[in-house]
Formats: C-alpha cells, structure tokens, sequence
C-alpha cells in the first residue's frame, strides 16, 4: 500500500497549517481580549470528531471510486466528504454551522 505519492505534501501542508493556527491563536488572543477559550476546545472538539468520521468514510469509500479518470474519483471524493463532515458536524450540533445557516436563511430571505 505505502504512500500515495502526494501523500507527503498532504501532510508538510496539515503541518504547516496546524503551526499557522497555534501561532495565530498565541498572538491574536492579547489583541482580542481572549478567544473564548472555553468554547473554543469543544468546538475544536466537535470539529475533529466530524473531520475523524468524514476520513473514515472516505478511507470506507475509496475502493469504489474510479481510478481513471482521476478528476471523477476526486470530485465524487469532495462531494461525499463533504456530505458526511456537514452530516456529522449538524448531529453533534456545531455552533459555527448554526451561523452559516442563519446567515445563509438572512440572505436568501431578501
């Protein structure tokens, strides 16, 4: 199995956003007068259980993508992915997609 052969730029790029991330929230929270630092871990928390659940999903559903070609395989990738983590993230109630809807309703109620 091994490797697929961008599987390291998927992971140097993980990596150096997880960094950006860390360091942005180090120096951001004096400006802001803290990020709601409670909230935050069980966001963060909902978050990674829902990205966990859409992995597994993909990891469950790769054999049955087609190989060739390969544009198909990945947008049929993107879309159940994205399926499975919206899923995920409306069960375990993620504050943050309750804010994308009501902004979403606001807009196409005008």
């Amino acid at each position: 199995w091994g490797w697929p052969a961008h599987g390291g730029l998927a992971l140097a790029n993980s990596i150096a956003v997880t960094a950006e991330m860390v360091a942005l929230l180090w120096w951001l929270r004096p400006r802001m007068d803290g990020l709601a630092e409670p909230g935050l871990g069980m966001a963060v928390a909902k978050m990674s259980l829902a990205a966990a659940g859409m992995a597994l999903a993909l990891g469950l559903l790769l054999p049955f993508l087609p190989a060739a070609p390969g544009w198909l395989g990945g947008v049929m990738g993107i879309a159940a992915g994205g399926v499975v983590y919206g899923g995920l993230a409306y069960l375990l109630r993620v504050e943050e997609l309750t804010a994308i809807q009501a902004r979403l309703w606001r807009r196409i109620k005008k």
